[in-house]
């Protein structure tokens, strides 16, 4: 691969509406977890569907075409968020997760854009995906004690509004790490 390279990811962004429902919505549970939690910034909010490492800029064009000239995801998504989760689910939590309910039309997205990737030279993912909107992170020191009790409030916690908006578009995103955070830069679009 030739050309700069740069972290980026396919993602469907969220409507700043139903942004401010998920914030409406998780304030209560934002108040009961006392622990070192950073919450992802609203105007951050995504639906990853792939990550990419190293991605060269000058495959661009090349990504524009493929994807646009593919019948990859022609259709609208209807996307309703209606549970949380933690991962790693088993162990001490890293991070908060809002889930989707019907997940095949992401999968199949996300699987078809894995194809046409891996056909440009990009390592292909074999980790089964399972589409979710980052909600925190958790603080390394979070002991497992504490992950308990997170999974225990998240289990309590009642999802109080509809949380469903429809997918029109997904981006190809850049993510600039800086220490302030990840500063997002829309690269390309692609209308569903």
């Amino acid at each position: 691969m030739k050309g700069e390279l740069i972290r980026a990811f396919f993602a469907i962004t969220i409507p700043d509406k139903l942004i401010c429902k998920i914030n409406d919505c998780i304030l209560p549970l934002k108040n009961n977890l006392p622990f070192q939690i950073k919450w992802a910034p609203s105007n951050q909010m995504h639906i990853t569907l792939k990550f990419m490492k190293q991605l060269s800029r000058s495959h661009l064009p090349e990504i524009q075409s493929i994807l646009k000239q593919k019948s990859i995801g022609k259709h609208e998504i209807q996307i309703a968020f209606d549970h949380l989760g933690t991962y790693p689910a088993g162990r001490q939590p890293r991070i908060i997760w809002l889930g989707v309910r019907n997940q095949t039309p992401l999968i199949h997205l996300a699987k078809q854009i894995n194809i046409m990737m891996s056909q440009l030279g990009y390592r292909r993912e074999i980790r089964p995906f399972s589409p979710h909107l980052t909600l925190a992170r958790l603080n390394r020191s979070v002991t497992k004690k504490d992950g308990a009790k997170i999974k225990e409030i998240l289990l309590e916690f009642e999802m109080k509004q509809s949380l469903v908006f429809t997918a029109k578009a997904y981006s190809l995103i850049h993510s600039k790490l800086t220490p302030q955070g990840p500063i997002y830069t829309p690269l390309l679009d692609f209308k569903l």
